[in-house]
């Protein structure tokens, strides 16, 4: 075959075929002995590909020399192909975490399978375990979504004959993803008379004062979980402001910004939107909110939460969610699983849209964009 590649490359542009002549280009330029092997094997795919497209097999050349890359068998999906996908990716911590999972969920379904080995029939298979335990659509897609991206950079470089996830998913009205409900009457009613709030409980897991503070502060101000839980003393401002008429006035406000103070970590928000000014509700205020935030700044504390470590990705509020979903589901006996944390956004939403706050003002307190 060596000798029929270098004697094509030899002919001129004319005499070549299109797909000929555009590897000719590609190599030109390069030690023809050092990039052999490489484009011989780039060759025979482009001709593969081609004698497919024209359902001619005349078009097929020789397999590739004994020297040309082939699969590796030893290569594994959460090991070795990860790390050297993020490698050459320069993907960050959280996306190997990710991608490193569901090779590992991939495994625990199907076997440890060497990527070279991996076939449409095995991915089909991790699709359907992942049916039979009732997880969503959306997350079965997400799923095999990474894995499609794990098994293509394997193909990508020789370590794969193909990407055995390709087109393989959850399609139609069964992927649409489910969408989060606000809380309604009852449901708030259950949430705070349960015992964080009725008897003063305070749970190990729900880090002491968050457990009480976070719904609250979430249902009266609309923010997200790690804008509540990353507020400092300093973020609890009493600021004036004029009204329409140009009098002053003075009111309480949670500052959540990306700024951080001398010496401390900044904080991680959505995006450029979500730096904002959020009015402190009065009700809020009467329950000993604002008190309770200077007691934190009397104390020293750099966080009003300060019982919130770091979790994954520096979140502060991760293993706190963990045990809120919990504690809403087996407590507060909101058994509807479109039903979360985040479904006090919506129900701020809801009822601003109630007593006639208009959809501009909605947004600025929300951090949506404009």
């Amino acid at each position: 075959m060596r000798k029929l590649f270098e004697a094509r490359l030899l002919l001129s542009t004319q005499e070549l075929e299109p797909w000929e002549a555009a590897i000719k280009d590609i190599v030109a330029d390069k030690d023809f002995d050092a990039q052999l092997a490489t484009d011989q094997a780039t060759y025979y795919k482009y001709r593969l590909r081609e004698a497919q497209k024209a359902g001619n097999p005349d078009l097929l050349m020789p397999a590739p020399p004994e020297n040309a890359a082939a699969p590796v068998a030893d290569v594994n999906l959460d090991t070795t192909l990860v790390d050297r996908w993020a490698a050459e990716r320069g993907v960050k911590p959280k996306g190997i975490a990710t991608h490193r999972a569901v090779a590992r969920w991939f495994y625990e379904r199907v076997g440890k399978i060497p990527v070279a080995e991996i076939s449409r029939a095995h991915v089909i298979a991790f699709k359907d375990k992942l049916l039979e335990e009732e997880q969503s659509p959306q997350n079965i897609n997400m799923k095999l979504s990474r894995l499609r991206t794990l098994l293509g950079w394997a193909a990508d470089n020789d370590l794969a004959t193909s990407n055995a996830a390709q087109g393989v998913g959850i399609k139609g009205a069964a992927a649409a993803p489910r969408k989060r409900l606000p809380f309604d009457l009852a449901d708030l009613q259950a949430i705070f008379s349960s015992p964080v709030y009725a008897e003063g409980a305070r749970p190990k897991s729900g880090k002491g004062e968050a457990a009480y503070w976070l719904p609250l502060l979430a249902l009266f101000t609309g923010a997200r979980m790690e804008e509540i839980g990353q507020l400092r003393p300093s973020d609890i401002q009493k600021l004036t402001y004029p009204d329409a008429d140009g009098e002053e006035h003075s009111a309480w406000f949670l500052r959540i910004t990306t700024l951080a103070d001398e010496g401390e970590q900044a904080n991680q928000l959505k995006n450029e939107e979500s730096e904002r000014l959020v009015p402190v509700h009065p009700e809020l205020e009467r329950l000993g909110f604002i008190a309770y935030a200077d007691a934190m700044r009397k104390a020293g504390h750099a966080r009003i939460f300060p019982l919130l470590t770091p979790g994954a990705y520096d979140r502060l509020t991760a293993k706190w969610g963990e045990w809120f979903g919990p504690y809403l589901r087996n407590v507060c006996k909101i058994t509807d699983r479109r039903k979360v944390f985040h479904s006090f956004r919506h129900t701020f939403k809801h009822y601003a849209g109630h007593v006639g706050m208009i959809e501009g003002v909605q947004r600025e307190i929300m951090g949506h964009s404009p």
